[in-house]
C-alpha cells in the first residue's frame, strides 16, 4: 500500500509542473486589401504566436508592446516579424480563449495601433467580445501606402490546432512513467 501511495504521489509530483507549464499558441490568418485600393484584392497570409502565461484569470484586455513571441507576415513586399510588428492588444474570452487583437507595425504600450497616411503602415485588428476567435471571424485591415490615405480591408485568422508537445515534455514524461512503472513491479519484502 504505501508503494502505491508513493507512486501516486511521484505521479502527482511529475505532472503538476506539466500542467502549469505555458505554452504558445499559435493563430494563422489571411488579410486583404479590400475590394478597392492600390491593393485592393491582394492577400496575404501569415501567422502570430503568444505565450499562454499572458492569459488573465478570469480574462480580459492584456494591453502592451512585446505581448506576441512569434510573428510572420508580408504586406505590401515588406516583410515583418514580432521585432518589427506587434501588438497592441491581445482579448480574452472567461475561458481563456482569444477573443480580441490589435497588431500592426506601430502599437505603443497603451494599445493603439496608427498608421501614418504619409508612412506604409497596416493593423490588423477586431474584437468579438465574449466570444472567442475561431475559424474565420472577420477581422479588419487597415494600411497607409504613403500617398496620404488609409485603406480598409479585412482579415480572418484561424488557431493552429496541430501543435505538438515539445520534445523535452515527453523526454520527461516518458522519464516520470518509466519510474512510476518501477516503483509499482518493486515487490516489499515480506515479513516471517
Amino acid at each position: 500500500m504505501r508503494n502505491r501511495i508513493l507512486s501516486f504521489a511521484a505521479a502527482v509530483a511529475l505532472v503538476a509542473p506539466l500542467a502549469a507549464r505555458a505554452s504558445s499558441i499559435t493563430y494563422d490568418f489571411t488579410a486583404n486589401g479590400g475590394s478597392f485600393g492600390p491593393l485592393a484584392n491582394v492577400i496575404s497570409t501569415g501567422s502570430f504566436t503568444f505565450d499562454s502565461s499572458i492569459i488573465p484569470a478570469g480574462g480580459g484586455l492584456v494591453i502592451g508592446t512585446g505581448l506576441l513571441t512569434g510573428l510572420s507576415f508580408t504586406w505590401d513586399g515588406k516583410s515583418y516579424d514580432q521585432t518589427t510588428a506587434n501588438t497592441g492588444a491581445l482579448g480574452f474570452t472567461s475561458s481563456g480563449m482569444l477573443s480580441g487583437v490589435n497588431i500592426g507595425d506601430a502599437c505603443n504600450a497603451s494599445g493603439a495601433c496608427m498608421v501614418d497616411l504619409n508612412g506604409n503602415d497596416w493593423i490588423l485588428t477586431g474584437f468579438a467580445g465574449d466570444s472567442p476567435l475561431g475559424p474565420m471571424n472577420q477581422l479588419s485591415t487597415l494600411y497607409t501606402i504613403g500617398d496620404g490615405q488609409s485603406y480598409n480591408g479585412w482579415a480572418h485568422a484561424y488557431l493552429q490546432t496541430s501543435a505538438a508537445p515539445e520534445a523535452g515534455t515527453v523526454t520527461l514524461l516518458l522519464g516520470g512513467l518509466a519510474i512510476l512503472l518501477g516503483y509499482s513491479r518493486r515487490k516489499s519484502p515480506s515479513s516471517g
